[in-house]
């Protein structure tokens, strides 16, 4: 094919604490951390990141506990191998354009990792 995909993990520890009392039930984030993977494992159709999750302790009864969650961020890029020309592409691809904007280079920052070019997921363990 002369492409292959790189791709490019963010991936931060949210650190916080959990409450569990008669006026609020839930968790809030007090720190993150962007955190390095231990292995990365790749097979066919997936890219697996593992890492260590220290232990918290649970909040029961009318208690505070302590614990950590996962925001994840990653990016595939094509990169061509000689003799192929680089195309840029990104993905995952944003939208179709309904209409195009005064200044397309706001709309194809790929530099920015608020942008439709991550895919974004929150995990709680």
């Amino acid at each position: 094919m002369g492409v292959e995909l790189q791709d490019v993990a963010i991936i931060k520890r949210l650190e916080g604490k959990t409450y569990n009392t008669p006026a609020f039930s839930g968790w809030a984030k007090e720190s993150e951390t962007q955190i390095m993977p231990l292995l990365t494992q790749l097979s066919v159709h997936t890219i697996r990141y593992f890492f260590y999750t220290p232990a918290g302790k649970r909040a029961l009864g009318p208690q505070t506990g302590i614990g950590c969650r996962w925001a994840a961020q990653v990016q595939f890029r094509e990169i061509p191998q000689v003799p192929f020309l680089s195309n840029d592409r990104f993905y995952p691809v944003p939208e179709p354009l309904k209409e195009a904007p005064s200044n397309i280079t706001e709309v194809f920052d790929s530099t920015s990792s608020n942008s439709d070019y991550w895919v974004k997921e929150k995990l709680n363990v």
